[in-house]
């Protein structure tokens, strides 16, 4: 299934069509009697200042036409645009059964990993392989290493690893509890250096791993307190080496140092900024930005990581929904040249997002 593209102009002139009938007077400035002043997501200082004064003002009805009108198109101007959307819901080859994990190759190759195992596609939704029929019943976590390998997690503790043409070239890491051993792997990552990093939510850390499996070294650890995990969920690596971490029962994104070393935490700011089981991340280096997917909120965000705080820049979704630019338990991300894949677990599809 493809989507038609709509032009970010053409979401900004539906949204002036629409403001009548959201309540807001034409043109007298203010909500039409008794309705509610629509919001928008945004981490503009107009609009939350806005929002603020709101706050304080309850009791007086509130100049809208104007100032929703030019937030409205700010808000428009700064989401993405979904440019296409692919997936057809099923078992067999070329289908999708609630996909989770995404992974490229720089080549025009996108890797989906769902419940069924891993398929190759183009990054125009053709289907163009099963990878580990038979031996991958689940798939959840895949990356794409600088060998040209894809690394998967899902029903085992180790991780296995193929070559492009889908064959088994080996498994890797130690089965087990405690430092050095893998449990319950989720997801993974490569660092700079191209070693492979494994959110382990049984073991509750990050275990960094060589590319033939060798131990060398932990992020975090099991507790509740910052630099800790309960379970950690997904994870990816910028280019400095920092480390970015999102567990499935936490409300926030932890980032660690190349070195392993705690730096800070993002995600329960404002409401709008809160992470709701944060179930995918994925860092656009180059810009500074960190995507997030929300499985529960149903929704993508979008971080300044150039920001002291880091604040939220954008938020598309929110409610479930299978219409252009809506998700029902969004999970895995996957970034390149200008463009955010999203894997829209429930609605067995990937969304692709013209990003901004």
């Amino acid at each position: 299934m493809h989507a038609r593209p709509r032009s970010r102009r053409a979401r900004f002139e539906t949204l002036l069509l629409l403001l009548p009938a959201l309540g807001l007077g034409a043109c007298t400035g203010k909500p039409a009697d008794g309705a509610a002043t629509p919001s928008l997501v945004s981490g503009t200082a107009e609009t939350t200042a806005a929002a603020s004064a709101d706050t304080a003002q309850t009791a007086t009805p509130r100049a809208t036409s104007v100032a929703a009108l030019a937030a409205t198109a700010e808000a428009a101007a700064g989401l993405p645009e979904v440019i296409d959307s692919w997936g057809v819901p099923g078992s067999e080859p070329g289908q999708m059964m609630l996909p989770f994990g995404l992974a490229g190759d720089g080549q025009g190759n996108l890797y989906v990993s769902d419940s069924t195992g891993v398929s190759r596609y183009s990054t125009g939704g053709d289907f163009q392989l099963r990878i580990g029929a038979g031996e991958l019943p689940v798939a959840e976590g895949i990356a794409v290493g600088p060998d040209g390998l894809l690394y998967v997690t899902g029903y085992s503790a180790q991780v296995q690893v193929y070559d492009p043409d889908g064959r088994l070239v080996r498994e890797i890491g130690e089965a087990g509890e405690g430092l050095g051993k893998l449990r319950k792997p989720t997801d993974l990552a490569f660092d700079p250096a191209g070693n492979l990093l494994v959110a382990d939510a049984g073991n509750r850390y990050i275990a960094r791993l060589s590319r033939d499996g060798g131990y060398l070294g932990a992020i975090g650890e099991p507790g509740t307190m910052r630099g800790q995990f309960t379970a950690p969920r997904t994870l990816d690596v910028d280019a400095e080496g920092r480390v970015y971490v999102g567990m499935g029962d936490d409300f926030l994104l932890q980032r660690f140092s190349a070195d392993g070393q705690y730096l800070d935490s993002f995600g329960q700011g404002t409401l709008d900024e809160t992470l709701y089981r944060t179930a995918g991340v994925a860092v656009d280096s180059e810009r500074g930005i960190a995507y997030v997917s929300q499985s529960v909120a149903h929704a993508i965000q979008a971080f300044d990581l150039q920001q002291t705080p880091i604040r939220l820049l954008w938020q598309m979704g929110g409610l479930p929904g299978a219409n252009e630019g809506e998700f029902n338990g969004p999970t895995g991300l996957y970034f390149e040249a200008g463009r955010l894949y999203v894997a829209d677990t429930r609605n067995n599809r990937v969304q692709v997002l013209d990003l901004p």
